[in-house]
């Protein structure tokens, strides 16, 4: 989402570079604030609900990019990424270190290894699926808001992403032109709403492992291993 978001500001909001950068600022230092509190929030809390709830705002803010379309204000736009963005931010402060204290302390490297692999590969799985998704909608759109009239190459362009529509419309003149950005503009934003639904669905899913996962691993680790010594966080309070 984060993908599509930068595009949405700069091709739908029409901000330069330099602004949309400044529109994403207020969101990452939320998140700087979130991931800061997430370690002390679980010492208090279990640790898969500190992340169930990142995930669940998550979920709001998603629902909230459904609501965004090429006239909504930028106040609103920015609201809506301050809400997603952060709730990534228990998952990153906590998963590592969940699983570096779930196994003996022997196999902590490997362990430590294995959850940034798997955060790597999440981080790249999820911009290649969700881009793919908001890319595939805009494209079912663009053919029919599309206006006629258009070169074929400029029409092919167009079709394939809102960086080409743009392109095309900076070839054609006048009425023409405002019409294939208009038209993109509708477009790209259907796609960002698309992902927003299958972002939420799967922020959704992910919430209710980690709320109910979480605690199931506990009783069978607390079982399965000895307790440990020494001012260690344990994972499974």
């Amino acid at each position: 989402m984060y993908s599509l978001f930068t595009q949405y500001l700069q091709q739908v909001q029409e901000l330069s570079p330099l602004q949309a950068g400044l529109s994403i600022l207020p969101a990452a230092a939320v998140l700087i604030v979130v991931s800061t509190l997430s370690p002390v929030l679980a010492r208090r809390f279990r640790p898969g609900n500190v992340i169930a709830v990142g995930l669940l705002t998550q979920v709001v803010g998603y629902i909230l990019f459904t609501q965004l379309d090429a006239g909504t204000g930028l106040a609103l736009v920015i609201a809506s990424f301050v809400i997603t963005y952060p709730g990534v931010a228990p998952s990153m402060a906590l998963t590592t270190d969940l699983v570096v204290g779930s196994v003996p302390p022997e196999k902590t490297g490997g362990a430590s290894g294995l959850a940034t692999t798997a955060n790597d590969l999440g981080i790249s799985l999820g911009v290649a699926v969700i881009g793919d998704v908001g890319i595939a909608a805009y494209r079912a759109q663009i053919g029919d808001l599309a206006p006629g009239g258009l070169p074929a190459d400029a029409a092919a362009a167009a079709s394939d992403s809102v960086d080409g529509a743009m392109a095309a419309a900076a070839q054609a003149h006048g009425a023409l032109g405002e019409q294939v950005v208009a038209a993109a503009q509708t477009a790209f934003t259907g796609g960002l709403n698309t992902a927003a639904i299958v972002s939420a669905v799967i922020a959704g899913l992910a919430a209710i492992i980690a709320a109910t996962r979480r605690a199931t691993s506990a009783r069978l680790v607390k079982h399965s291993r000895p307790p440990r010594s020494g001012p260690r966080l344990d994972p499974y309070p």
